[in-house]
């Protein structure tokens, strides 16, 4: 993947592109033009539209611009003035068109290479992206005198990239196809060349350094996402780019670092992550960009130590997943965002950490840091706070909300807190309550204990709750001071602890979020996306029978863990509202009575997991119609009668009814007494309705990003004058920075 900065800046240099729209079109739209407009290149420009077609929908990477979508060439008529044309500029004085701006435009087909586009030789800037062409790029695209910026990403073209004859080139974009090959090697002549943008292709061979020699002019570079293509780090260069600020060679199978950044004084942001640089950092990296670097990912590589961290004004700087040993480095009080998870780093979080004022995002996550948490965190307004799978101890500081004290904005208070998998012991800080806008709030695996603390139930913002294996103790039961209880709660694990009492009826009552079937959250696919900001969080929770660590978190997904308590009673009927719910754990507990039949109407119902309870009487007919379930466990229960048959039961495990010596029929071998038969052991055959309807279902847990691992790298963005996040949700990194 490329850099998060990188796009960002691409995006700056095609605004150009835009103001060269907007700009030339009042002197030749709005005005009549000194010449007389071009009939011939009006009727090359006809020929060119239909080449294409419109499409009924524009491309993903189109949602969400400023400019909206339009199919620009539907009002390009024969005799009407081409420059009048959306889409099209004009130069005043000469009447040649000069600039094309079809970007988003729902234009799909081939571009032909018999197209005769030696009438458009004026042309400067030439901007297709965001449609949906696809075949080859035809000889001619390379071919115009005159132009200066080329901008065909996010499309479908494939192929090799051809010879490049156009030596005026300033930019050229061609991210997000499907292209493959090598880099040819005409691009490296065009000395005039600002911004290369390839990245997110199937590129392959070798691009030596040496190669960039003649391109003095370099700003921009990003070779990113082309998994065959690799980067020659020749150590003997005898040249600089001294005009190299954004740099993204994420994936390229470097070894060593890359020479040709030696001497960049002006470099801004540095993507090296995900590849197999190991050994010392050179000393001449360390004077790279002293005054200039604000972002910098060194992460999955093979570092095992960074002397110092000399960038005065860093903002970001990801070290995570390297072999990283010793103490926490701390850097300049600059940084908003440090990460060093899945490192080596050993001993106490030094109080110097409280320095960074302007911190928002602290991943310490998967290391082996010991010792307690330093108070003053809680006076830093941090949005982020990971510190998971490490040997942190003591109580929680009481302090740590203070900064939620601060008037609620965008900056200040936390948004995610993850403490999961240390040795805190004590209670729960009830200065936490203060943090109005905390979302994922997860401190299980740890040596808490105290009852359930109720006040959680009033943060209005909180959609992930996580207490699972720790020593709470006595009933679940809320304040209920106020009706808005856990207003946007979606997943909900108190699970392993010495919870007892009855059901936690009044809860489940008041999940409002999981009775939504509105799962749109606002355009938001992970929670912690928003608007210029975003952060992964990662979750271990009790999955279909298993824990799964899932990287990333989806809005849609819902889910309600009680396992391992000493729950009683009755299952209430109410658990059938909750209509959004995918996953229902209520195993080794107390409870009795029936299965409601309302758990019938949980209609997205994946897994559920009644095992080991005290449950009785029949299994609901109304569980036979979920259709997306895909794992029931109800083994280790007094359940008698039947197994109801059809879809998703013809699929079970003998294993998930064991335990229950009244119940019969498939996928048990004890038949039903009023069997005449063998056929009452085996499973009915589906309907072709019934195969079609599970076919078209994709399981939530089967595409959300699950690893046991490694987790995804984290995403996050502050906003920047000058920097506008246009593209590429999947960035690790999408910086704005004011």
């Amino acid at each position: 993947m490329g850099f998060f900065v990188m796009h960002a800046m691409k995006l700056l240099c095609f605004l150009i592109f835009f103001f060269f729209l907007c700009k030339p079109s009042s002197s030749s739209s709005v005005t009549p033009s000194v010449q007389p407009y071009p009939r011939d290149q009006s009727l090359s420009l006809l020929q060119f539209k239909n080449m294409l077609s419109i499409s009924n929908s524009t491309t993903p990477e189109c949602e969400g611009r400023r400019i909206r979508p339009s199919p620009s060439t539907e009002n390009w008529k024969e005799g009407v003035d081409c420059c009048s044309w959306s889409g099209v500029t004009c130069d005043y004085e000469t009447g040649n068109v000069n600039g094309l701006f079809l970007s988003c435009s729902f234009l799909q087909g081939t571009l032909h290479s018999n197209y005769n586009a030696s009438l458009l030789s004026h042309l400067q800037r030439l901007d297709l992206s965001g449609n949906s062409l696809n075949g080859t790029i035809p000889p001619w695209i390379f071919s115009f005198p005159s132009l200066e910026i080329l901008n065909l990403e996010n499309n479908l073209f494939t192929g090799n990239i051809g010879k490049i004859s156009a030596f005026s080139l300033k930019t050229i974009g061609l991210s997000d196809n499907k292209l493959y090959g090598p880099v040819p090697k005409s691009i490296f002549q065009l000395e005039n060349l600002n911004n290369l943008l390839l990245d997110s292709n199937n590129l392959s061979g070798v691009v030596d350094t040496d190669m960039f020699s003649k391109l003095k002019n370099l700003q921009v570079l990003d070779l990113s996402g082309n998994r065959f293509l690799s980067l020659s780090t020749i150590n003997n260069v005898n040249f600089t780019l001294p005009n190299l600020t954004d740099v993204s060679l994420s994936s390229c199978s470097i070894k060593e670092f890359p020479p040709l950044l030696k001497g960049s004084k002006k470099i801004h942001s540095l993507d090296l992550s995900n590849n197999q640089i190991y050994g010392p950092i050179p000393q001449w990296f360390y004077e790279m960009g002293n005054d200039s670097l604000l972002f910098l990912s060194l992460s999955r590589n093979s570092f095992t130590k960074i002397e110092k961290i000399p960038w005065k004004n860093i903002l970001q700087l990801d070290l995570q997943d390297n072999l990283l040993e010793g103490e926490l480095p701390i850097p300049p009080n600059s940084t908003q965002f440090l990460s060093v998870s899945k490192n080596n780093l050993t001993g106490q979080v030094s109080l110097s950490i409280c320095r960074l004022k302007d911190l928002k995002i602290l991943d310490l996550s998967h290391n082996n840091l010991a010792g307690k948490i330093p108070p003053c965190l809680g006076n830093i307004s941090l949005s982020v706070l990971d510190l998971r799978m490490n040997r942190f101890q003591g109580t929680i500081p009481s302090d740590l909300g203070t900064s939620c004290t601060i008037p609620a904005d965008f900056e200040s208070g936390f948004r995610s807190l993850n403490l999961n998998g240390n040795q805190f012991e004590g209670s729960l800080p009830t200065s936490l309550l203060n943090c109005s806008g905390l979302e994922v709030f997860d401190v299980g695996n740890n040596r808490l204990h105290g009852i359930f603390p109720h006040w959680v139930e009033t943060l209005p913002d909180l959609k992930v709750f996580v207490l699972r294996s720790n020593s709470f103790h006595g009933p679940v039961r809320g304040s209920f001071k106020t009706n808005n209880i856990f207003p946007q709660l979606k997943i909900f694990d108190i699970s392993r602890n010495n919870f007892s009492g009855p059901f936690p009826t009044g809860y489940i009552q008041h999940f409002k979020a999981m009775m939504n079937m509105d799962e749109s959250e606002g355009g938001r696919q992970y929670i912690g996306d928003r608007a210029g900001f975003s952060y992964n969080d990662s979750l271990v929770l009790a999955i279909k029978g298993k824990d799964i660590e899932l990287v990333r978190v989806l809005t849609i997904l819902t889910t309600i863990d009680l396992s391992d308590n000493k729950f009683q009673g009755e299952i209430p009927k109410a658990i059938g509202e909750l209509k959004s719910l995918k996953s229902l754990n209520l195993s080794h507990n107390h409870l009795t009575g029936q299965i409601p039949a309302s758990i019938g109407l949980l209609e997205n119902l994946e897994g559920l997991d009644l095992s080991s309870n005290n449950l009785s009487g029949e299994i609901p007919r109304e569980l036979a119609s979920l259709t997306f379930l895909s794992f029931l466990n109800l083994s280790w229960n007094r359940l008698i009668g039947e197994i109801p048959q059809g879809k998703q039961f013809n699929t079970f495990e003998n294993d998930w009814f064991q335990g229950n010596l009244g119940l019969c029929g498939f996928p048990l071998t004890r038949k039903c007494a009023d069997d005449d038969d063998d056929e009452g052991s085996q499973p009915p055959s589906l309907t072709g309705f019934q195969e079609e309807d599970e076919m078209k279902h994709e399981s939530v847990f089967n595409w959300v990003a699950i690893s046991s691992g490694y987790a995804c790298g984290v995403v996050y963005g502050v906003v920047m004058g000058y920097f506008l996040l246009y593209r590429r949700r999947q960035r690790w990194l999408l910086c704005l920075y004011r």
